[in-house]
């Protein structure tokens, strides 16, 4: 049986994105989903999906990529149509959204924003 990356055991297990709690969910490198994908956002489940085989570094970057795909979800991305309002909506939508997260997910923000160490 493989070790569990030490980086795992740090991240909260579930993320409150606004009225939403999401459930982080780690993929064996032997799931089918982890074939295709390395992150993934599933709103309908209320689970963002991590592919355990990332380093700690990258994990962060594609944990908060996903992040973003649930901002964007719940704020109705998929209906705008014009690149205008696509960039309006994503500057007005990210900075306010990323202040809850941070506010009311402590533990994450201190993972997210902390230089891993050795």
């Amino acid at each position: 049986m493989k070790r569990m990356k030490q980086w795992i055991s740090k991240v909260p297990a579930l993320i409150k994105i606004d009225h939403l709690t999401y459930r982080v969910v780690f993929l064996r490198e032997d799931c089918p989903e982890a074939q295709e994908y390395i992150g993934r956002h599933d709103g309908t489940n209320s689970e963002i999906r991590l592919h355990e085989c990332l380093t700690e570094e990258h994990a962060r970057d594609v944990l908060l990529h996903e992040i973003v795909h649930a901002f964007l979800w719940k704020g109705g991305y998929s209906n705008l149509r014009r690149v205008e309002d696509v960039e309006e909506f994503i500057c007005t939508i990210i900075p306010g959204a990323m202040i809850r997260l941070c506010r009311d997910n402590p533990e994450l923000a201190k993972w997210l924003f902390t230089e891993a160490r050795g």
